[in-house]
């Protein structure tokens, strides 16, 4: 009894043994000493050399190493023979049933086996190991290529603030070689303010977490080898390994963009500045149309000044001066002075160069004062002015002058484009409505000869005209009025006879 359970605890152990030997992963072959004819291989060996198990001991190692191998092989596996080694590590290639090759690593022992000696072989496949050291060189070399070849400066600095690597455009950039540079401080490539400002905690500078570091002003500079400063972008990148904290510092040279954006400042200011001449020479040139109109408004106060002082001077002479009415017409006289000191005031607000002094306005109230402008003109050309006023008028901020003289100019383009004998409709129209929730609009619409389809594209442009003794300055110096109050002026298409102009200004929701 005692013997027999002993053999059953025997068979236990080795059948245990066989299974652990079965579920390795890596191959496991025993071979004879001296024939090298295998004895055993687990499952993974099988099923990998593409063999059945019986196949399998019809062969040796030397059957599934190829030919140019074999003689290692043999010298190998003679060390262990001769006792000069008792395990032998390589690296070599095994072929499948079906001729496929397959990189291994084989660890082999001679030991016993059934009562003989015999060589285990345990074998490790290489193919996985192989692609992930293939893949992981070539990332390498990609990493490596764009480090070496980007065009920012990419620096990589310890812990202590000290530079470990850096690319060739970063040699390039600040003017230093690699050999001046590796293991010296970031602070060298910095401006002293920039520098002073973090030398008091490094790690501060250094870890930022990838954002951009500026300096005080908002801008950052790096510092040549000559001394010389340039503004740079500069991006910082945390790299932890359990080696510890490393950074990686992109630097971009923004020295092309920052003369460019100076440039374009500079171009803009001149542009600006040009624009302003423009304007007012405009202005002044479209004084010279529209000073008959602004010449008879001034001389109505002047004429009733005048009438006014000689009644005063005929009271005064009288033997008993009536006090009372001398009074009343003195108050009319300043009344009709200050009438035409605000129409000379006007006059000189369209010279002088000023910006636009928004007001209160009733839009009804201005056209109405300047179709009255208008009207003598008007109506010494047979020409009849509508107006179809917008009730109630609704809130608007304007500058009451400048809308003035849109409108003023386009009364008279429109009268100038009615001046032929021969027009079955003599009139000007002017509407005033809200054409959206925040938009009024203005009308301006005359049955003259119309605009022809070639000058629509250039009605606007300054010095452009259509009038033989035209200065082309009215309509541009119109359009950038309208802009400069947030609104527009517009040529309206498809009219067939005559034209129409349209303005439009933003309502004033606050008012």
């Amino acid at each position: 009894m005692h013997y027999r359970s002993k053999n059953i605890e025997s068979d236990n152990r080795a059948s245990v043994f066989d299974k652990i030997v079965d579920d390795l992963l890596n191959e496991l072959y025993v071979f004879e000493k001296e024939t090298l004819r295998f004895l055993y291989a687990n499952k993974r060996a099988c099923e990998n050399a593409g063999y059945t198990f019986s196949e399998l001991l019809q062969l040796t190692p030397l059957d599934i190493v190829p030919k140019n191998n074999i003689s290692k092989f043999e010298s190998l596996l003679l060390l262990l023979k001769n006792n000069e080694k008792e395990k032998v590590e390589f690296e070599t290639v095994y072929r499948r049933e079906n001729g496929s090759l397959y990189p291994v690593e084989v660890h082999i022992q001679l030991t016993e086996y059934q009562s003989k000696e015999a060589f285990v072989a345990v074998v490790l496949d290489l193919t996985e190991h192989k692609l992930n050291y293939q893949r992981l060189q070539e990332n390498e070399q990609r990493l490596a290529a764009i480090f070496n070849n980007a065009v920012e400066c990419i620096i990589n600095i310890d812990s202590q603030g000290l530079i470990t690597d850096l690319n060739p455009a970063t040699e390039q950039a600040f003017g230093y070689s690699e050999k001046e540079i590796i293991g010296k401080s970031i602070n060298m490539l910095m401006p002293t303010r920039l520098d002073e400002k973090h030398n008091e905690d490094p790690s501060h500078y250094l870890s930022t977490g990838g954002k951009t570091i500026t300096g005080r002003d908002g801008e950052v500079f790096g510092l040549r080898k000559n001394g010389s400063s340039f503004p740079i972008e500069l991006s910082v990148a945390e790299i932890t390994t359990d080696k510890g904290c490393s950074f990686t510092w992109v630097i971009r040279d923004i020295s092309e963009r920052k003369q460019a954006e100076a440039e374009h400042r500079q171009h803009e200011e001149e542009k600006r500045q040009n624009q302003e001449r423009f304007d007012r020479l405009s202005r002044v040139s479209a004084v010279g149309e529209l000073a008959a109109n602004i010449a008879h408004e001034i001389n109505q106060p002047l004429t009733a000044v005048s009438t006014y002082a000689t009644i005063a001077d005929q009271l005064i002479n009288n033997d008993q001066p009536d006090i009372q009415n001398l009074r009343s017409i003195l108050g009319k006289i300043n009344e009709q002075t200050k009438r035409a000191s605000k129409v000379i005031h006007r006059l000189r607000s369209l010279i002088n160069k000023h910006e636009v002094q928004r007001e209160a306005v009733n839009i009804n109230e201005l056209i109405r004062h300047i179709i009255h402008i208008s009207s003598q003109k008007a109506y010494s050309k047979n020409i009849e002015i509508k107006f179809f006023p917008i009730i109630p008028a609704p809130p608007i901020k304007c500058d009451y002058v400048n809308i003035q003289q849109v409108i003023l100019n386009l009364i008279n383009n429109a009268i100038d484009a009615m001046d032929t004998n021969d027009l079955s409709q003599r009139e000007i129209i002017i509407s005033v409505f809200q054409s959206s929730v925040n938009i009024l609009t203005i009308s301006v619409r005359d049955f003259g000869k119309g605009i022809a389809e070639t000058d629509r594209k250039k009605i606007f442009s300054p010095f452009y005209t259509t009038k033989p003794d035209g200065m082309g300055v009215g309509l541009s110096i119109s359009r950038s009025i309208m802009e400069a109050h947030s609104g527009a002026l517009s040529l309206t298409s498809g009219i067939t006879n005559g034209s129409e102009f349209t303005l439009t200004l933003p309502l004033s929701l606050d008012s």
